[in-house]
Formats: structure tokens, C-alpha cells, sequence
């Protein structure tokens, strides 16, 4: 009887034993399992290319619920931050073992673009307007309102305007700026200005009042036609060897007013007068009463007989007077 019970004694510490050692082995394997299981993180700053913002762009270690899309993503160029209590919503909606550690808890998520710059819409609509037959130099302005353009980078950067329209009267445009931008395209309205050139001649400096214009001090240049002073010079030629009424700035039309015939005689100044009749040219002396330009008839005094009369300039101290038979006399 006392070796049975030492038998069953030996057999149940034996099955203890292996029953123990079972179950180390199970915890052991639990244990190893779990710490190969990578815990879900936030990435903290995100930029993302397309349209769609996925489960794995917010969370790290999401396996195959990383392509799962969660939202719209901003528009190209811009941002959106995703606060704790979206994050948490976002987390438990898909089963991701995930739980903010604070209120502070936060994704800022930014969308890649390529920026468009205004001078490229510029030649765009300068393009379409000349397909349309507008003749002639034109200026395209785009709206201040427009400040920063921002093309998705699916478009690589090529974009096309619909629906243009121009007010042939006041110049002013309006179009659909369109971006092929992968789920949804990217479209911004555009105004805008087109305004005429034309090639006018300006002063490549200032000068003063007085000064006679010269053919290096003359320029062409594309001015807006709507900013065309009235009556003013249109041709090269109507400027140079012209004298200046006043200062003249540099780079501006020149109004007919501006300007008129050099001086040949000055006031004071000693001239040579050739006394026409219908059969004799007598030359004399005479002092210049006024100043005067090539044509002006201005009034002298013979230095001899001291008479005052009128006489037409026709060239640098030399002026005519034309009589029939008598010279008439200052009264």
C-alpha cells in the first residue's frame, strides 16, 4: 500500500511539473508575440501630393489599413491641422489601438504644389488674345487680387484658361484657370486688363528749358495708349531739333506744347537784316528787340537810324525785311 501511494505521489509532481512548464511556454510565446506587434505613432508633419490624405499618411504601422482614404486633402499650397479629438475619432473608427496623450496632440498636414507664376498667365491670355485677332502691342494685367498661384503636382505644372471673355471697349478680361489635379482639378477664377501699346518717342534724359533736342537724346519706346497725353509727338522726327519750353523728364511723351523751335536770335543780340525791295538787297545792322525761332517775325532797331521795324528770322542773327517801298516806323 505504501509503494502505491508513492507512485501517485511521483506521478502527480511529475505532472505538475510538465503542467508548469506548459505554461511558461505559453506565456513566453504571448510574450515574444506582442513585442514583434510595432505600435501605431502619428507622424507629426505630413506633405502629401495628391488629393486624398490616407489612414498611413496620419498613422505609422497601420499594415494593410495604411491605403485606406480618411479625407479631402487642402488645397495645393495650403495646410490643415488635425487636432487630438479627429485623430481619436479617426483611430477608433478603423480599429487602430491608438489613444492621445494629450489635448495637444495634433497633425499638421501640408499639400505639395508648383507654384505658377502670374507672368505665365500673363503670356497665356497675350496668346489666346492674338489666336482671337486682337492686332497691334498689347499689355496684359493681371488683378492684385490674384496674389499666389499654387498647381497641383500631379499637373506638372501645365494648366489651360476657359471661357475667356474681353470687353473690347474697356479692356477688361475674366477666365477659368483650370489645373488637371488627379481626383479633382484645380480651377481659379482670373481677371484682368488689356490694354493697348503704341511706339512713341521719348527723352532718353532731362533737359532743361531751352535746350535743343538731339537725335541721341530721342528713344523709342511702347507706351499704353490709354495714358497718351492729348496732342502728343507720335513721330521722331516732330521732336528732334526742337527746344525745350520748360524741363522735360525722361521716359514720358512730348506734347506738342512741349516743345517749339530753338531760338535763333535773342533779345538784345546784335543781327544782320537784308532789306528786300522788288529791285534792290540792302544789308544792315540792327539790335533784336525780341527772341525769336526760324519764321517768327520779330521787332528790331536799324543801329544807324535808329528806326524800329519788323523783320522775319531765317537763321541763326539773320533776319528779312520785306517792303514795297518804304520802311515802317516805330510808332
Amino acid at each position: 500500500m505504501k509503494a502505491i501511494l508513492l507512485l501517485l505521489f511521483a506521478i502527480g509532481i511529475a505532472g505538475g511539473v510538465a503542467s508548469a512548464e506548459t505554461g511558461a511556454a505559453k506565456t513566453i510565446t504571448a510574450s515574444a508575440a506582442r513585442n514583434t506587434t510595432k505600435t501605431v505613432a502619428l507622424h507629426a508633419d505630413v506633405t502629401i501630393k495628391g488629393g486624398l490624405v490616407r489612414l498611413g499618411d496620419i498613422f505609422r504601422n497601420t499594415g494593410s489599413k495604411a491605403t485606406i482614404a480618411i479625407a479631402y486633402a487642402p488645397a495645393p499650397g495650403r495646410r490643415a491641422v488635425l487636432d487630438a479629438s479627429w485623430l481619436s475619432e479617426t483611430a477608433d473608427r478603423h480599429g487602430l489601438d491608438w489613444r492621445p496623450q494629450s489635448h495637444l496632440d495634433q497633425v499638421v498636414l501640408r499639400r505639395a504644389s508648383i507654384p505658377l507664376s502670374r507672368e505665365a498667365v500673363v503670356q497665356k491670355v497675350s496668346e489666346m488674345i492674338r489666336q482671337r485677332g486682337m492686332k497691334g502691342d498689347v499689355r496684359v494685367e493681371l488683378s492684385y487680387r490674384i496674389q499666389r498661384i499654387d498647381l497641383p503636382v500631379e499637373s506638372r505644372g501645365s494648366f489651360t484658361i476657359r471661357d475667356l471673355r474681353i470687353d473690347r471697349r474697356t479692356g477688361r478680361f475674366s477666365g477659368l484657370l483650370v489645373a488637371p489635379g488627379g481626383n479633382a482639378s484645380v480651377k481659379l477664377q482670373v481677371h484682368g486688363r488689356v490694354q493697348k501699346l503704341m511706339s512713341v518717342p521719348v527723352l532718353t534724359r532731362q533737359l532743361r528749358k531751352g535746350a535743343v533736342i538731339r537725335s541721341r537724346d530721342v528713344e523709342v519706346r511702347k507706351i499704353l495708349r490709354s495714358g497718351l497725353p492729348q496732342h502728343a509727338l507720335l513721330e521722331r522726327n516732330e521732336i528732334v531739333g526742337m527746344a525745350a519750353r520748360y524741363t522735360l523728364r525722361p521716359g514720358v511723351a512730348v506734347r506738342k506744347s512741349d516743345v517749339r523751335p530753338p531760338l535763333l536770335v535773342r533779345r538784345g543780340e546784335i543781327v544782320t537784316m537784308e532789306i528786300r525791295t522788288p529791285y534792290v538787297v540792302v544789308t544792315a545792322r540792327g539790335r533784336a528787340l525780341q527772341s525769336g525761332a526760324r519764321g517768327d517775325t520779330i521787332r528790331l532797331r536799324n543801329t544807324q537810324s535808329k528806326k524800329s521795324l519788323e523783320a522775319k528770322i531765317v537763321g541763326p542773327g539773320r533776319v528779312t525785311v520785306a517792303i514795297s517801298g518804304r520802311l515802317t516806323a516805330a510808332r
